[in-house]
C-alpha cells in the first residue's frame, strides 16, 4: 500500500464503459467475464487488454462484435484503505495474485460513504494508442 493511506490498480475498460462512468453511471464488466480484471502495474492492464481481446475474439464474438486492445481505455483507481478494507470484506475486490486483483460488479467514477469518506475513485483515463 502507497502509505497505508490507498493503493493505486489499473483497469482496462471498453469504450462504452468509461461512456457510462463520465456519464455520472456505473460501469458494469463484460457479460462473458462477470468480473474487471484489475492489475498493480499500467503495463499489466494494458496486457491484460490485449488477452481479453483475444479471448473475446475466439471464444465470446462469434459473429459479433470483435474488440483489439485499442478499443480500451486504461483506468487508474485509487482504492483508499476504508475502501478496500469494505470491498474486500464484501469479496467486491478480490486478491487473486500478488499483482492482480478481479473487481465483482460496477465501477462507478468515485464512491463515497455516507460519512464523507471515498471509498475509491478513477484519477485517470488513458486511450491505448
Amino acid at each position: 500500500m502507497e502509505g497505508l493511506d490507498f493503493i493505486t490498480l489499473y483497469v482496462a475498460l471498453s469504450q462504452g464503459q468509461v461512456d457510462s462512468i463520465l456519464g455520472g453511471g456505473v460501469a458494469l464488466q463484460q457479460e462473458s467475464s462477470q468480473r474487471f480484471g484489475l492489475r498493480v502495474s499500467k503495463e499489466d492492464a494494458v496486457q491484460r487488454s490485449h488477452d481479453f481481446a483475444e479471448w473475446e475474439r475466439l471464444y465470446v464474438a462469434r459473429g459479433g462484435e470483435v474488440l483489439t486492445h485499442k478499443d480500451f481505455t486504461i483506468c487508474t483507481i485509487r482504492v483508499y484503505a476504508i475502501g478496500y478494507l469494505q470491498k474486500s470484506i464484501g469479496e467486491v475486490l478480490v486478491r487473486t495474485k500478488p499483482t492482480e486483483f478481479r473487481w465483482r460488479g460496477g465501477i462507478q467514477h468515485k464512491e463515497v460513504m455516507s460519512d464523507g469518506r471515498v471509498l475509491y475513485e478513477i484519477t485517470n483515463y488513458e486511450r491505448i494508442l
